[in-house]
């Protein structure tokens, strides 16, 4: 079986610079960037292919939230971030990320993908 094309783009930001490197700008560890590329993962790989589709592959997803088109790796970014009552646009994308086709925790990548 060969690798997926987000795998074979994460192989080749790591030859390019450097798995630490790369591990940095995901903001993912490096150890999950090692396991990934060996295969060892022991979790789903749904975050780690968006954040690699979206800051190197140019995938973007229509944000309900913010109104546009928005990065992958930054949609996936925005869902950790916590609830701020004060915030509005915390707020919006509160009200917005559960019913969302993007949300991590209720939609598979492929229904993304075409």
């Amino acid at each position: 079986m060969s690798d997926a094309d987000w795998l074979i783009e994460l192989k080749r930001q790591v030859k390019a610079s450097s798995q630490a490197a790369v591990a940095r700008e995901l903001e993912i560890s490096d150890s999950t960037v090692s396991q990934v590329l060996s295969g060892k993962y022991g979790a789903a790989t749904t975050a780690i292919e968006r954040l690699v589709r979206g800051r190197y592959m140019g995938l973007k997803l229509s944000c309900p939230a913010a109104g546009f088109e928005l990065p992958a790796h930054l949609c996936v970014a925005y869902q950790k971030i916590p609830f701020a009552p004060g915030n509005p646009q915390r707020v919006a994308f509160m009200r917005a990320c559960p019913g969302c086709p993007h949300n991590l925790k209720t939609s598979p990548l492929s229904e993304i993908n075409e």
